[in-house]
């Protein structure tokens, strides 16, 4: 991933270097009036760009006002995008690879991983089948496929452990049907509480509202930053977790998509 103003720096030095064979990237800072040491650590991703040096830049390339407001908008994304990686980084989010993630897609993995950090845990299948009221033979394949795949352990005696983690897939840039799957057993889990948990225990809400269309990702991301945020506050105040709860969020168009 990479800033695309750093793409253009990059394509403005090649541009001047293939006309001029001589010109260096010093003399490419000089020009554009940068420390050379500051261009240097830009050009490697080592140094986020303001938005003055964009201005600056890009009028000394010649970029129209249109092309630099354009600049603008994609570094401040760029930068949004480079803090909520670092959220992810913090909350110590494992990234599961594709073809693993197609194997544990199911909701039953990702409930029993958090069932294992339950104050009256006590190790054994049973009590996860108990608790999330599984089958015991579901449990135990979803424990065998999460075993194989080295996200927990299981010991001679049959005891399951695991340290908590938050596993994640591609991302939300990314779907495949497995993901899909998954969402669509979970909204059929919300229906379920809908009709079967007390009012008090649950929270079902939503929110129709007219938006700018054009200002979809950054909505998106707004949503993502939610939940991450919510993970975290959860996390931080649950130090003594008694039950395992479902977060879905939905944000659609009820309007035709062309």
């Amino acid at each position: 991933m990479e800033n695309p103003f750093v793409t253009e720096l990059k394509r403005a030095f090649e541009d001047r270097a293939l006309r001029n064979p001589r010109y260096s990237m010093r003399a490419f800072s000089r020009d554009l009036d940068v420390d050379p040491s500051v261009l240097s650590k830009i050009l490697r991703g080592k140094r986020s760009v303001s938005g003055k040096m964009i201005r600056k830049v890009s009028q000394f390339l010649g970029h129209s006002p249109e092309q630099a407001q354009t600049f603008l908008d994609q570094n401040k994304a760029y930068l949004k995008r480079l803090r909520l990686l670092q959220a992810d980084k913090n909350q110590q989010f494992v990234s599961i690879p594709l073809e693993q993630y197609e194997v544990i897609s199911n909701w039953v993995h990702q409930a029993i991983l958090e069932a294992l950090v339950l104050k009256d845990f006590d190790g054994t299948q049973e009590f996860l089948a108990r608790k999330l009221g599984l089958a015991p033979v579901v449990v135990s394949e979803a424990v065998e496929r999460l075993s194989s795949l080295g996200i927990l352990q299981v010991d001679s005696s049959g005891i399951v452990q695991s340290e908590k983690i938050n596993t994640s897939s591609l991302g939300p840039k990314y779907t495949t049907e497995a993901m899909k799957t998954q969402q669509r057993e979970l909204l059929k889990c919300s229906q379920q509480a809908l009709d079967n948990v007390p009012f008090e225990l649950r929270s079902h809400s939503s929110l129709v509202i007219s938006i700018e269309k054009s200002k979809l990702p950054e909505f998106v991301d707004k949503i993502h930053a939610f939940r991450r945020d919510m993970n975290k506050f959860i996390t931080k105040k649950s130090k003594s977790s008694d039950e395992v709860y479902c977060l879905a969020l939905s944000f659609f168009p009820l309007t035709p998509v062309e």
